[in-house]
């Protein structure tokens, strides 16, 4: 039987290739359950969840081919949950492929992370030692099956440079086809050449202006301080300056709340004062472009 330690370093082993998406590490999960459990999974499990799982997009808005939305929280577990039903949406009902950019995930790790949210069971449950029973394994089939057809590809690396990013999308529009959606966690997180972190204005301008080169929306998440805990939908003063100017640069500005199970997306606001992160048309600094930033 093969055990947990040997599945996993079994796998990292297979993530070398800079092509290497969700749907190639689900296939690959198949071969390894299949030979685990001796049976093959049933691909016709649960397929009446889908539906369940995307109603919630239209609350992002103005997310259309060329346009930036950024949506801000303070909650990991909310990021985590927000891009798993990104991926799923565009990926499941569109039929589009996704190119993601992370410094804080690895693709193994979100995939497995999918698994888990599209089959309710837990990793640690013992879905790799054989120990799944007859419902639960048809679960875990649903979840394998579906992880299987989205075409979800993600930068391997631990950093995200601005013009790395540019040129790599750029390059997989070339060789892949159109992309569905480009998601950024998160606009904090970018580098420039030097390594330095980029200013999160012309990150933003740098965003907005691959999404209208490319004509693919780019959906990127903004992280709010996490040690404000009384201010979970709203923001505090000390960020309301600086929202309100990245805001500009953006086709949509949104705040993020809720709980997993019960994501709430709306305009972020502050107690008592006029909504803030209002939708406008960006407004770029004349012949700025990617390529500027160093």
């Amino acid at each position: 039987m093969i055990s947990k330690n040997t599945f996993k370093k079994k796998q990292d082993s297979r993530l070398q290739t800079n092509k290497l998406s969700v749907s190639t590490i689900a296939q690959q999960i198949i071969e390894d359950v299949v030979h685990l459990y001796g049976r093959e999974i049933d691909r016709n499990a649960y397929q009446s969840k889908d539906a369940s799982v995307v109603g919630w997009w239209a609350k992002i808005g103005n997310l259309s081919k060329g346009k930036l939305v950024v949506v801000a929280t303070r909650s990991q577990k909310l990021s985590e949950e927000f891009r798993q039903r990104a991926v799923q949406h565009v990926g499941l009902k569109l039929d589009q492929s996704v190119v993601m950019y992370s410094a804080n995930d690895t693709l193994l790790r979100f995939a497995r992370r999918m698994i888990d949210g599209m089959s309710g069971i837990a990793h640690e449950s013992g879905i790799y030692d054989g120990q799944l029973n007859g419902e639960e394994f048809k679960k875990l089939s649903y979840a394998l099956d579906r992880l299987s057809k989205i075409q979800l590809f993600m930068n391997q690396g631990r950093t995200i440079q601005l013009n790395d990013l540019y040129e790599s999308a750029k390059k997989h529009q070339r060789e892949a086809g159109e992309i569905g959606l480009i998601l950024v966690d998160s606009v904090q997180q970018f580098l420039d050449s030097r390594f330095r972190l980029v200013d999160q204005q012309q990150c933003l301008i740098g965003l907005k202006n691959l999404a209208e080169e490319l004509m693919v929306p780019i959906l990127a998440l903004y992280r709010l301080d996490t040690t404000v805990e009384s201010h979970p939908s709203t923001l505090t003063y000390d960020e309301l300056r600086e929202v309100d100017r990245l805001a500009a640069l953006t086709d949509g500005f949104m705040m993020m709340s809720g709980v997993p199970e019960n994501i709430v997306i709306e305009p972020a606001k502050i107690v008592g004062e006029k909504c803030l992160c209002r939708t406008r048309s960006a407004r770029l600094p004349n012949g700025v472009r990617i390529g500027q930033i160093r």
